[in-house]
């Protein structure tokens, strides 16, 4: 049996972690390890997590306050020997099949190539009521779209291929979330793979680190506030990066979209190139003319 450790990241999670790490050992696919880092937590995080700990049912790795995307990466360079690799947030609920279904997928190709499985999934609240199911309009992540469209971490599955991968590069030279740089390197050097099924509760509340999607009004004011009051060129950091180690292995159009997003003379011409790129970057037509006045200002 193929061996798939999940890996957790905790930071003040004592109200939903042991919701979470028993909704982790329900899961019908056995051959599972668990590892959770704590990243610093002052809360009872840590109490909860020993006992676990002690009974065998996970191993904790305790640590300073690095930061979740940091923490993420930690956890990736520290575990190894195993097939698949799971991110793991500290508040979801998964589906008792999530794993299982994951191996049937990746099952599906060789080994060798990186591959990363996702699904879907819908919203809790605070109490664990359904909010709704996931708004996906457009599964299939291709490089281009992945620039702008990331895939959430918790709905991630991936191969030791592409872990390998993620470890080539000089991750302490990067600004950008450690599941989207996962996203990136199976794009555009491997494949990613979508699954329509239900496989994770994605508890919303307000210590979330990732945006707000269950409250579509709220995202979508969020996101006008970003285009007129902000800026992101950090991404650059890991476009950059795959450049410095990938640029071979990429194919041509994936190459030449990360050199035009990192061109140092973002001047006019620089920018009209990247407004007029011949596919999409986003999910909807709104979203997509916001997102080309931005690449338009310079912005991005």
């Amino acid at each position: 049996m193929r061996k798939v450790v999940i890996l957790m990241s905790t930071y003040n999670g004592e109200k939903y972690v042991e919701e979470q790490i028993q909704s982790l050992h329900a899961q019908t696919y056995k051959s599972i390890d668990i590892v959770v880092r704590d990243d610093g937590s002052r809360d009872n995080t840590l109490n909860i997590l020993n006992k676990y700990a002690k009974q065998k049912k996970i191993r904790l790795v305790e640590g300073k306050n690095l930061g979740v995307t940091s923490s993420f990466f930690e956890l990736l360079r520290l575990i190894d020997n195993y097939d698949f690799y799971a991110f793991c947030d500290q508040d979801d609920i998964w589906m008792k099949d999530k794993i299982a279904r994951a191996i049937e997928h990746h099952e599906t190709y060789e080994s060798k190539i990186p591959l990363l499985y996702w699904h879907n999934y819908v919203f809790l609240d605070n109490e664990t009521h359904t909010l709704r199911k996931s708004n996906i309009s457009k599964p299939d992540r291709s490089f281009n779209h992945l620039i702008t469209t990331p895939i959430m971490g918790c709905t991630q599955i991936f191969n030791s291929a592409l872990r390998n991968l993620v470890l080539k590069l000089n991750l302490k030279k990067i600004n950008a979330n450690h599941d989207y740089v996962t996203a990136l390197l199976a794009a555009g050097l491997g494949k990613v793979v979508y699954d329509e099924s239900v496989l994770i509760q994605y508890r919303r509340h307000m210590c979330n680190v990732s945006y707000n999607e269950s409250n579509p009004l709220r995202h979508n004011l969020l996101r006008i506030k970003q285009f007129f009051f902000g800026s992101d060129k950090s991404l650059h950091t890991i476009y950059e990066e795959i450049l410095n180690v990938f640029c071979q292995q990429l194919h041509a159009e994936d190459r030449n979209i990360l050199e035009l997003m990192t061109d140092k003379n973002n001047n006019f011409t620089t920018r009209l190139k990247k407004v007029f790129f011949p596919k999409r970057y986003r999910e909807t037509m709104p979203e997509e003319f916001l997102f080309r006045l931005l690449l338009l200002s310079g912005r991005f």
